[in-house]
């Protein structure tokens, strides 16, 4: 935090070269949430450089009373959400295997060995982000921060200006929304 200070104050000085410090600190990470909502790479990378983008913009904004990452994290999910709200039609990409077994997790409680035996084809794969898109809202930024980002309770409930415990309630009801939605279509493709 204490560099991110230093770069951030660089910035607002003038430095506007230290920007990228940043942006490679962080890119990957607002990639991978940004993608668990707009779901295609291209679409992904474009609300990603707009994330960061409107942080450059707001860097002056930015406090310091919260984590930079959660500020960042906020500017993501808001742009991902506006992405999202603008187009109206969510599509669909494929899904990775590590993140099918992270649902075959969710439901049956265990790894697969082999993922593709529980989950095939793109339709499915298509039916599992269907699910994820119809929780509500703040479900699934929950999920998404959970799963796809792999995030603590309590540093999704920081970016969520929510308690802990309301988070865990939130990501509670996904899974119990999610395994009412997707466990027929699990066990429909087990042999």
């Amino acid at each position: 935090m204490r560099d991110e200070k230093r770069i951030i104050e660089s910035v607002l000085s003038g430095d506007t070269e230290m920007y990228r410090h940043l942006v490679e600190r962080y890119h990957e990470r607002i990639f991978i949430l940004v993608r668990g909502f707009v779901h295609q790479i291209e679409d992904a990378e474009d609300v990603t450089q707009e994330t960061f983008l409107q942080a450059f913009v707001s860097l002056g904004s930015f406090n310091g009373k919260s984590e930079f990452s959660t500020w960042l994290y906020r500017i993501g999910i808001n742009r991902a959400y506006t992405f999202l709200r603008k187009r109206k039609k969510r599509s669909i990409s494929e899904i990775y295997t590590e993140k099918i077994n992270a649902l075959a997790e969710l439901i049956h409680g265990s790894r697969a060995e082999n993922p593709q035996t529980i989950l095939s084809g793109k339709q499915t794969e298509e039916i599992i982000y269907q699910e994820i898109d119809h929780l509500p809202q703040n479900q699934k930024t929950a999920f998404i921060l959970s799963r796809f980002d792999e995030l603590s309770n309590k540093e999704i409930a920081d970016i969520m200006s929510l308690s802990v415990h309301a988070v865990e309630s939130l990501l509670q009801r996904a899974k119990r929304q999610l395994k009412i939605k997707l466990i027929p279509i699990i066990n429909e493709h087990e042999f």
